[in-house]
C-alpha cells in the first residue's frame, strides 16, 4: 500500500457517512411532503363530502315541499 492509501480509505468512509446522511435528510423530506400532501387531499375531502351533505340536505327539502 502507498502512503495514499490510508488517506483515501478515510475519505472514502467520510464520503460514504455523508452521503448516508443525505440520503436520510432527504427521505424525512419526501415524507414530510407526502404527508402535507395527504392532510391537504383530507381536507379538501371534508369540504366536498359538506358540501355534498348540504346539498343532498336541499333536494330532501325540495321534495318534502
Amino acid at each position: 500500500m502507498g502512503p495514499y492509501a490510508p488517506g483515501f480509505f478515510a475519505g472514502s468512509i467520510f464520503t460514504a457517512y455523508v452521503a448516508g446522511l443525505l440520503v436520510q435528510f432527504d427521505i424525512a423530506r419526501m415524507e414530510s411532503a407526502t404527508q402535507r400532501q395527504i392532510d391537504s387531499l383530507r381536507e379538501q375531502a371534508l369540504h366536498i363530502r359538506e358540501r355534498f351533505h348540504r346539498i343532498q340536505q336541499e333536494i330532501l327539502l325540495n321534495q318534502a315541499s
